[in-house]
């Protein structure tokens, strides 16, 4: 039986690890969050949280890492979310998210690994997302309506020297159709 989560703020809490608990819910708003300064470690994949992606999280969130993978969240990516500058690793995969990827997370200026696999995205990678410097692999596949041309600043090699889309075997590639 699955647990409803109850959010509560602790202030001093740096990382938030609750994977694969059987946790429901929805994610709390930025109300609640912004009571969490410290907090930049969030770990809540392989849950049943549903609903959409916390708008408000973009402004009042400051995490390095943010794993909300393998659970029910849908909707849109949240445009607010290209607020979060300190974000390095941001993982979304196996949920049902929709629609096309916003080009405001191209501010994302720390970014390094992306994870959207396994939703139902559509579109290509919008020519903002060239401004993430520090991207080094992005997962796009199993979004059967993904599409597209990478941004001309990712016209070479990423900075791993390979390519920016990861396979579901794991191989690098700089062609969205690989991946």
């Amino acid at each position: 039986m699955a647990q409803q989560m109850h959010w509560r703020a602790a202030v001093c809490w740096r990382r938030l690890n609750m994977v694969y608990l059987g946790l429901a819910g929805k994610l709390p708003d930025g109300n609640v969050v912004k009571n969490l300064p410290h907090l930049t470690h969030i770990y809540l994949g392989g849950n049943l949280l549903k609903g959409s992606l916390p708008a408000s999280w973009g402004g009042t969130l400051r995490p390095v890492e943010l794993f909300l993978n393998d659970n029910l969240l849908e909707g849109p990516l949240p445009p607010q979310w290209g607020a979060m500058k300190t974000l390095q690793v941001l993982s979304l995969p196996y949920n049902q998210l929709t629609g096309a990827l916003p080009p405001q997370w191209g501010n994302m200026a720390s970014l390094q690994i992306l994870k959207l696999n396994d939703n139902k995205l559509r579109g290509g990678v919008p020519q903002a997302w060239g401004n993430l410097k520090q991207i080094s692999t992005i997962t796009v596949f199993n979004n059967p309506k993904m599409e597209g041309c990478v941004p001309e600043a990712w016209s070479g090699k990423s900075r791993n020297g390979v390519g920016y889309f990861q396979a579901p075997s794991g191989t690098l590639s700089d062609n969205i159709k690989d991946a």
